[in-house]
């Protein structure tokens, strides 16, 4: 969003286009703001988004991989549409840190190596049973899935399964900070020595290195920071930093119970050949078909932040 221009570049097999879209001042970041506040029911900035964003020529494509800057990552992108078509029907696509990420090619999403922390048991915080069933859906379907819940979802355990998870799903209450984004935080179940509380900040400094993908189901995990700065501090940026491949997180607070359900969706779609990107398109289009998640606010502020392609 250049002001008075929206620059919209694409690329297909290494030819780079520009175009150039006249608009009011600022237009694409207020109506990004008015998706993201609507949690994804603004047809209206769905319209206006889509066809100011893709145009009436957008290629065909089986992946489409996106590098928003500001504001514009607050965009729930899967309910953008092209021709007609809802982006979630249309094609897999994942949010980059960075353009030049896209040289990266990654595997596939494993469906062994799992860890899952749920329903840490924090002072003055509600108990999150639904997350307590997240993982448990997990630990159903996948094989060897290290379990921590309750009691046991402790700092220690979040920073011992970063150092051996090829996957790490975290459900837990979290507090994202849009002006302090590095002081964002989980809040885990206090132990000897430490109050729960794991910063993304400390987050940064932990390896990740070995963990294709970190799963936080908390509330806005995936948001950058206010306008004006690093718009893809807090968790994402501590994510890369630490060495992750992946990141997926939530654009605004989620419903515990249509969080777990949409995991669910999520790990029956893992099935050790497809990428998260594909796997998180799969969730999305299977909890829009259930009338308890039909509404957009239940699957599309899900975003998959990735380190390539």
């Amino acid at each position: 969003d250049a002001g008075g221009v929206l620059l919209v570049w694409t690329s297909r097999d290494g030819a780079w286009e520009l175009r150039r879209v006249d608009q009011n001042p600022g237009e694409a970041t207020r109506r990004g703001s008015d998706l993201h506040r609507s949690r994804g029911s603004d047809t209206a900035a769905v319209k206006w988004l889509s066809k100011k964003i893709f145009g009436s020529d957008f290629p065909s494509c089986d992946r489409l991989l996106l590098a928003p800057i500001g504001g514009m990552r607050r965009i729930p992108w899967g309910i953008l549409n092209i021709d007609g078509s809802t982006l979630v029907d249309r094609c897999s696509w994942s949010l980059l840190p960075s353009v030049s990420a896209a040289r990266r090619a990654l595997g596939p999403l494993p469906r062994e190596g799992w860890w899952t922390l749920v329903d840490p048991q924090v002072p003055q915080q509600p108990a999150l049973q639904g997350s307590r069933a997240e993982g448990q859906r997990i630990v159903d379907r996948l094989p060897q899935v290290v379990f921590k819940a309750g009691a046991e979802a402790t700092r220690t355990a979040v920073i011992e399964a970063m150092r051996e998870a090829r996957v790490l799903h975290i459900a837990c209450h979290g507090e994202f900070h849009p002006y302090q984004p590095t002081s964002s935080q989980l809040l885990l179940t206090p132990e000897a020595g430490s109050d729960g509380v794991l910063s993304a900040a400390e987050l940064a400094k932990q390896d990740l290195s070995n963990c294709r993908m970190l799963a936080l189901t908390g509330c806005e995990t995936a948001i950058g920071s206010a306008a004006g700065a690093d718009d893809l501090a807090g968790f994402p940026r501590a994510a890369f930093e630490a060495g992750c491949q992946a990141i997926l997180g939530t654009l605004w607070p989620v419903e515990d119970s249509s969080a777990g359900r949409l995991v669910a969706s999520l790990v029956d779609a893992t099935d050790g050949r497809k990428g998260p990107a594909e796997v998180l398109r799969e969730a999305c289009s299977d909890r829009r078909a259930d009338p308890r998640d039909r509404d957009p606010s239940a699957w599309s502020g899900w975003v998959l932040v990735e380190n390539g392609w």
